[in-house]
């Protein structure tokens, strides 16, 4: 029987793991490229946050249904905001809030002991930089996906070292 050292099998799995992160790599910039071509496009635009790597899972799937949240809100239809006379607030509003997931394995050091604490391996946050709004559903998920463009461009680079 032959078999074959651990040390060999693991090197085998890295290969493939970094296979198929360029893989998801190439589709994501391609998406990415579509999303700037017509980043008013809702579907552009929603492609481009699901398939954004800021909310990707350790397994990379997409886990943006479970970052984002998502409000229906009344609001005074001249200043868009909530008013304290609640008969003012007459205008719906959908506001969306998003961030990144954080994965234990690539915190800094002194997060980790957070994950610990909390025993989990993923952290859904929320960055106050990406919260926004429209008239419709529409309108804010494109208000969403030009904000995560802004701030976190077409991967995870930034997302330890600026928020």
């Amino acid at each position: 029987m032959h078999t074959t050292p651990v040390s060999s099998m693991a090197r085998s799995a890295r290969r493939g793991q970094r296979r198929r992160q360029e893989q998801q790599a190439r589709a994501f910039a391609a998406v990415a490229q579509a999303y700037q071509a017509s980043p008013d496009s809702f579907y552009a635009a929603w492609q481009f946050l699901r398939q954004h790597p800021i909310v990707a899972g350790e397994d990379n799937r997409s886990r943006l249904t479970e970052a984002l949240d998502i409000w229906v809100a009344k609001v005074d239809p001249v200043t868009r905001q909530v008013a304290d006379d609640a008969g003012r607030n007459t205008h719906t509003e959908i506001w969306l809030e998003l961030g990144p997931v954080y994965w234990q394995r690539d915190a800094p050091g002194d997060c980790k002991a957070l994950f610990e604490e909390a025993q989990c391996t993923a952290v859904v946050t929320h960055d106050y930089a990406l919260d926004c709004g429209g008239d419709t559903f529409e309108e804010a998920v494109i208000s969403l996906a030009r904000l995560v463009h802004e701030q976190y461009g077409p991967d995870r680079s930034h997302v330890y070292d600026q928020h």
